[in-house]
């Protein structure tokens, strides 16, 4: 056999080994993350402010946000006139006063909050799953994916990537209070949660995915007492209803109906998402409403449902389920 032949072999060896000593090492995977990140994401740093939204939340707002005094505010009003995202401004004006009117520091805020969001997808994946290459891929997909590439590179995205940051964060507390059963894990993991709350409505749904995991997807069942769980997750929506009740009290009737309207629209928009996820054309920060991603989309889910109908072990299969349910659950057009 000629030498050129054998040296294909080693070379791909060579960096099968590498994966794996990278993804062995949870410091060295983290590293390797956050940089794809840095590489992917760096040239928006440059990029300017634009005229979605972008004016009317900072340019336009820009004397409210450099006013330390609003913080308490912020607490106390309408996001768009008709959301509670309390955090999200909160992140905004942070960077107000890091960076003022000039749009790198908005930029790079959105960066960082895609590679900690990224870096919690392994902490996670590497807790559910046992073998630390799949962790790592996962979370590089993830890191790299061009479906969400709008949450990074257009600064009011932020609202997804601040709640991916608090929700993976939420679900890694509870994780390790399932192993550990001590209750600082699930202080910790209410609080993520709440923070969660306070950035996007969709975090509504971490109670119903958290109590599906533990019922049936973790096998260690018996660890986990249920009770805090359940009576922390009603206190934190009693007073997030509260806040944003207040909050959005003036403007209810109209909220309503504008909501409702907007919901139902957009039912079809996490269906397109999953579809462009598998083919990342036509992509936007805002909803297309493509047929071509719309049919893809559905007929994917089809797929996925029905590998969960035929598999036979019950743990990938409430697997599966959770993933996908994961997935298009929180692409769920706001309330």
């Amino acid at each position: 056999m000629p030498e050129n032949e054998k040296k294909k072999p080693n070379s791909l060896s060579w960096l099968e080994q590498t994966y794996r000593k990278v993804s062995e090492n949870r410091n060295a995977s983290l590293a390797v993350i956050a940089l794809l990140c840095f590489l992917i994401y760096s040239p928006t740093f440059f990029f300017s402010f634009t005229q979605y939204d972008d004016d009317f939340l900072i340019v336009n707002n820009m004397d409210s946000l450099t006013y330390v005094g609003n913080v308490g505010r912020i607490f106390q009003m309408p996001y768009f006139d008709y959301y509670y995202r309390p955090l999200v401004t909160l992140s905004l004006m942070i960077d107000a006063q890091l960076g003022g009117v000039q749009p790198v520091m908005y930029h790079i805020t959105n960066v960082l909050l895609h590679i900690i969001a990224s870096c919690l997808v392994f902490l996670v994946l590497k807790r559910i799953q046992s073998y630390r290459e799949v962790a790592l891929a996962g979370s590089i997909l993830f890191a790299v994916l061009p479906v969400i590439s709008q949450a990074t590179a257009w600064i009011p995205g932020r609202n997804d990537s601040l709640l991916a940051v608090f929700v993976f964060a939420s679900l890694y507390m509870l994780l390790l209070y399932s192993e550990t059963n001590q209750k600082k894990y699930i202080a910790l993991h209410v609080l993520f949660f709440f923070a969660g709350l306070l950035t996007k409505e969709s975090a509504l749904f971490v109670p119903l995915f958290a109590w599906f995991f533990i019922t049936n997807v973790m096998k260690k069942k018996q660890s986990v007492s249920q009770f805090p769980l359940v009576a922390s997750w009603i206190i934190v929506l009693i007073a997030w209803w509260y806040l944003r009740d207040g909050a959005l009290a003036q403007i209810k009737e109209q909220h309503q109906i504008l909501s409702l309207t907007t919901f139902v629209a957009n039912l079809r928009v996490p269906f397109e998402i999953l579809g462009k996820t598998f083919f990342p054309f036509n992509l936007s920060a805002y909803a297309t409403f493509d047929n071509v991603s719309l049919a893809m989309g559905v007929g994917i889910c089809v797929a996925f449902l029905l590998l969960v109908v035929f598999n036979r072990q019950r743990i990938d299969r409430m697997m599966i389920l959770f993933g996908l349910g994961w997935f298009i659950v929180f692409l769920v057009p706001s309330l």
